[in-house]
């Protein structure tokens, strides 16, 4: 017969196994953007991780909770969920855990449109992040600084942001993340009408886009360059740009990027 110690053992490895498959299943529905789905068994994660007081699965199951909410346009809601995650972290010590949380919460707080608020989260997580030396959460914060002063219309601070995840990027040779901080530099520039300085950083964005092989950034690269040069008076220039952009990819998820080409050529100003 088991000892009681040993089915205490057995019962808890089978709740911490049957929150993961609520958070694993979670996941599988919001890849497939089925968010009310995805929720429902988050929540049941979450239900169990507190009824067992399993604090690094009550973390996770708030995070997810919280993208999901944020990829279904309930800011607000998502804000509510990375801050139980953030006050979690930090009585748990877990540092990591509360920058992460620090960047989520800034990246719902730009896209509820409160940039102050945003600004201060990244701000927050960036201090930790270098003081502990978290590189990829440094530069996250960067980049979300970044996209916070350009959603404020502070183009010359995000210009700066950008310029160090550049600079970060490079140190590491991370391609994706030298691709986003070029993207970002394009945008702000563009915002700021030197549509010559954008368009040499959406070039190079092409360029390594096209090296590493990714579709969706060699995409956006040409429909902005498309744009910069149609608001530059290269029209062949332009009209290049957004014909290669529409032989890229023809599946389901490429549809909006389409419309987005279409609109272009036909006149409309597409600044993504």
């Amino acid at each position: 017969m088991d000892q009681p110690d040993s089915k205490h053992a057995k019962k808890q490895g089978e709740e911490l196994e049957e929150a993961f498959a609520h958070l694993s299943l979670g996941q599988s529905y919001r890849m497939k953007n089925q968010f009310q789905t995805a929720i429902k068994s988050y929540v049941k994660a979450l239900e169990i991780a507190k009824e067992h007081e399993y604090k690094q699965y009550e973390i996770a199951a708030l995070f997810e909770l919280g993208h999901a909410h944020r990829l279904d346009n309930k800011f607000q809601t998502a804000i509510d969920y990375y801050a139980k995650a953030l006050e979690i972290a930090k009585e748990c010590k877990e540092k990591r855990k509360e920058t992460k949380a620090l960047v989520e919460l800034g990246g719902a707080y730009r896209l509820n449109n409160q940039f102050q608020a945003a600004i201060g989260h990244y701000k927050k997580a960036l201090e930790i992040a270098r003081e502990h030396e978290y590189k990829q959460l440094e530069t996250e914060s960067l980049v979300g600084l970044g996209d916070a002063y350009k959603s404020n219309n502070q183009f010359q601070p995000a210009i700066g942001q950008y310029e160090k995840v550049l600079e970060l990027s490079k140190e590491h040779e991370c391609k994706p993340q030298e691709t986003q901080a070029l993207f970002g530099l394009g945008d702000a520039y563009g915002s700021i009408k030197q549509y010559q300085t954008a368009i040499e950083y959406y070039k190079k964005a092409l360029d390594i886009a096209r090296r590493i092989k990714h579709t969706e950034a060699e995409r956006k690269a040409l429909l902005c360059l498309g744009n910069y040069y149609k608001l530059s008076n290269q029209f062949q220039n332009a009209i290049q740009c957004i014909e290669e952009s529409l032989q890229i990819g023809k599946g389901p998820a490429d549809r909006n990027q389409e419309t987005m080409a279409t609109n272009s050529m036909k006149g409309s100003s597409v600044i993504i």
